[in-house]
């Protein structure tokens, strides 16, 4: 057995080996060590008894919870490959024969109880120009992309996310993936052959390929991706160009709280979908905002008639609760229990399908897609039960005669063996004697230790316990050979009913798939209402001219408690850059996070955190704020401030919404403010929408020399030395920055603070004399 581990253990490479031996999966030698430790079991040996060979490090899980063992390792950044059974012990003389049958990697997961994406990706060329192909297998989404620099390159493994990175032999790519290895690209031919089984199509312009190398980059990902289910083809969904969505870079969305931190986020507080693949269908639409004003007004008359409709939406979500993960089951191994849920599911999205109205075109489609699965819900409902075994009762009564026959006899064997224990009691006069089904040893007789001396020696004893031993009497022997041999005739009817349900639902699988999407798509919008009308959020107007946001009463949708509105407007014309003043704690990085993430919420088709909104679409969404490094590449925070800006700056246009929080700040006072006074220039000059928060009054000036730049500051009030701040947005700039009253808010020791306050003002009596530009500055301030 060793001999054949080792030579499956030389095909598997690097891969940790799960070996199966019964209703275990074993792994050995280097594997075990390194294995057991992740999986949280006990590592354990063979040959421990033996003196003339040494100990073999063993671990192993059963095959039934094989799932939950296997997502351990592959969220450690290992990867696994699977050693199946290929025969039938019951029937295999000597060693059976074993197969690799699957090979899994963090990026290549076929388990139905993950709402997330998992995505492997092959990347082709090089830092200022590549192609990116992407698969998630569990769900058949593919895709490609296209970039020319390398943080592009970053902000799209992050934001898939890419779990498993395949780089072609001779390339030269460093992306931040925790599993990575090199591959070889398909021939041009064999990469076309690949697509058109794969998507199932017979001509390769209907998936968006400009070029011959993202054929190959895709057709060899695919080739990858299927060693994760080499015994049956791997399915994918055609899919289209990505084009017309917004620009978000990695850092945008960290610093509006869109997935992260885990505690409190805006996925978290938008999540009120029932199914898994309406989770990710939620987190897609963040993912990729659009800027198509036809598809967002589309979404909002979606989410209007669900707002409209509590009873129905309600009704909705009862049904949605009972789907499981189809995209997932239908791409999983053919099995009685997964053929179930999908017939649940299938029946549960047909309920909800049909008390649709027919009022919008988005309803009448779905309804028209799923009629086309009605006679196959039918015939799973008459044709299937539920079983509390694994691998038997799915099929219902009266649908295989030949099956109810071996059914029937089944229930007499059930009868032959309570009169045998009966019979066997009389025989040997035990009064405690049972029988008892061992995994191993099969039908046994069980009996106490107080009554075997009343068994006779030539009764074969199998097994020894501290409370029992287990005997085979020959005429239990041979009732034993019968019962198995009509459950495993059972069984192999049964296999072959489901297989044949399998294939029915194979034949409709094609136009299941875009049917899935759009239930997706309907689980996503019921939950944006459900979000909505909890809330009191309002449905913003779209614009059709570039360059303008007016919002009314709009509040943090993650801060909503004792956040006081805020309204303000941005105009391409009139003031298009906002210059934000005022002290630390006074509310200017909320108003900046309540402009981004309206904006945001608007170009997924989402109703807004205001009373009311008026909104044009951006082909760019930015925001810089916040103090954070990258010590582990050599990056202050210094550094990593001035390389998003940079990102916010390259490629923004006149369409794009830039939001920048304290520029400046991580370096000493005239450099900070030289560097804020151009960068807020520059982004006048660009005509982009624009919102810039600084403590550097100083930069209030530029309102002189920059006609679209407004100076505006939010309220505060300074009684007795201490600081009111009432949270409204005024015209004018601010008048001090209090950095002494909020270190006192602060609670720093009074001493310290009068020490301050000394040094502040031998600072201001040393200082030269203000400049004219200055002079006007401070007649500007209001407070």
């Amino acid at each position: 057995m060793m001999k054949q581990w080792r030579s499956l253990k030389a095909q598997a490479g690097g891969n940790l080996l799960f070996f199966r031996l019964g209703d275990f999966y074993e792994l050995f030698e280097q594997d075990a060590v390194q294995a057991a430790p992740l999986m949280g079991v006990t590592l354990t040996s063979r040959n421990r008894k033996a003196e003339d060979e040494e100990p073999i490090p063993l671990c192993g899980v059963p095959v039934h919870q094989f799932e939950v063992y296997a997502h351990k390792l592959l969220d450690k950044a290992k990867a696994i490959s699977v050693a199946e059974q290929t025969e039938d012990p019951q029937s295999t003389k000597g060693l059976v024969r074993r197969e690799i049958v699957q090979e899994l990697t963090p990026g290549m997961r076929l388990l139905a109880n993950e709402d997330r994406p998992h995505y492997t990706a092959l990347i082709v060329g090089k830092e200022e120009d590549w192609i990116l192909a992407a698969c998630d297998i569990a769900t058949g989404h593919a895709l490609i992309e296209r970039g020319e620099s390398l943080e592009a390159l970053e902000d799209a493994v992050s934001r898939l996310p890419i779990e498993d990175l395949r780089i072609p032999h001779g390339t030269k790519l460093s992306c931040s993936v925790g599993f990575q290895r090199a591959c070889h690209l398909l021939l041009p031919r064999q990469a076309r052959a690949r697509l058109m089984e794969a998507f199932l199509l017979t001509d390769l312009s209907d998936l968006p390929l400009q070029s011959e190398l993202e054929m190959q980059c895709l057709g060899s990902l695919i080739e990858i991706c299927q060693r994760a289910q080499p015994l049956t083809p791997l399915r994918f969904t055609p899919f289209q160009e990505q084009a017309h969505l917004v620009w978000m870079g990695a850092s945008t969305r960290r610093h509006l709280h869109l997935f992260e931190p885990k505690e409190q986020n805006l996925f978290q507080l938008l999540d009120q979908t029932q199914t898994a693949f309406g989770r990710r269908e939620l987190k897609s639409l963040m993912m990729h905002p659009t800027q198509s004003s036809k598809e967002i007004r589309n979404r909002q008359e979606l989410l209007r008639y669900l707002k409209q409709k509590p009873f129905e939406r309600s009704q909705l979500r009862k049904s949605l609760k009972r789907v499981y993960d189809l995209e997932r089951l239908l791409r999983r191994k053919r099995q009685a229990p997964q053929l179930f849920q999908i017939a649940q599911s299938l029946q549960a999205s047909l309920e909800a399908v049909r008390a649709l109205s027919d009022e919008l075109p988005f309803f009448r489609e779905l309804k028209e897609e799923f009629s086309a699965f009605e006679q196959l819900s039918q015939q799973f409902e008459r044709e299937l039960s539920w079983s509390e075994e694994p691998h038997a009762g799915w099929i219902a009564e009266k649908v295989n005669p030949s099956l109810d026959e071996l059914r029937e006899l089944q229930k007499r064997a059930q009868k032959a063996l309570s009169d045998m224990e009966l019979s066997l009691r009389e025989k040997f006069k035990v009064t405690h004697l049972k029988i008892k089904f061992h995994q191993t040893h099969g039908f046994v007789m069980e009996v106490s230790r107080s009554q075997r001396d009343k068994i006779p020696e030539g009764v074969p004893r199998v097994q020894s316990l501290t409370q029992a031993d287990r005997f085979k009497p020959s005429e239990l022997k041979d009732l034993e050979s019968k019962i198995l041999s009509l459950e495993r005739r059972i069984r192999e009817a049964e296999e072959a009913e489901i297989q044949r349900l399998y294939e029915e639902l194979e034949r409709v699988r094609p136009a299941l798939s875009p049917a899935l999407k759009k239930l997706a798509r309907l689980d996503c919008f019921q939950s944006l209402a459900e979000v909505s009308t909890r809330e009191n959020w309002s449905s913003p107007q779209a614009l059709d001219k570039i360059g303008q946001v007016r919002l009314e009463e709009a509040w943090h949708p993650l801060t909503k408690e004792n956040f006081i509105p805020l309204s303000f407007e941005l105009d391409q014309d009139r003031q298009r850059c906002l210059l934000l003043t005022g002290p630390n704690m006074a509310g200017k990085s909320s108003l900046l996070r309540v402009a981004a993430l309206c904006a945001f919420l608007h170009q997924i088709g989402s109703d807004i955190p205001a009373r009311a909104g008026h909104l044009s679409r951006f082909d760019r969404i930015s925001c810089r704020m916040g103090a954070h490094d990258d010590l582990l590449f050599g990056k202050s925070t210094f550094f990593v401030e001035m390389k998003e800006v940079a990102q916010m700056l390259q490629g923004a246009t006149e369409q794009s919404l830039l939001l920048f929080d304290e520029i400046g700040r991580g370096t000493s006072t005239y450099d900070g403010m030289s560097l804020a006074w151009a960068i807020t220039e520059e982004v006048h000059g660009l005509k982009a929408l624009s919102i810039v928060a600084t403590h550097y009054l100083e930069l209030a000036a530029l309102e002189q020399s920059c006609k679209a730049l407004k100076n505006y500051h939010l309220g505060v009030r300074e009684i007795r030395g201490k600081l009111i701040f009432t949270r409204k947005l005024e015209a004018g700039p601010a008048s001090q920055s209090y950095g002494i009253q909020v270190a006192r808010l602060a609670e720093l020791p009074p001493a310290l603070l009068a020490r301050a306050e000394k040094k502040l003002k031998d600072l201001e009596r040393k200082r030269s004399p203000k400049a004219p530009l200055f002079e006007w500055v401070e007649s500007q301030r209001y407070v």
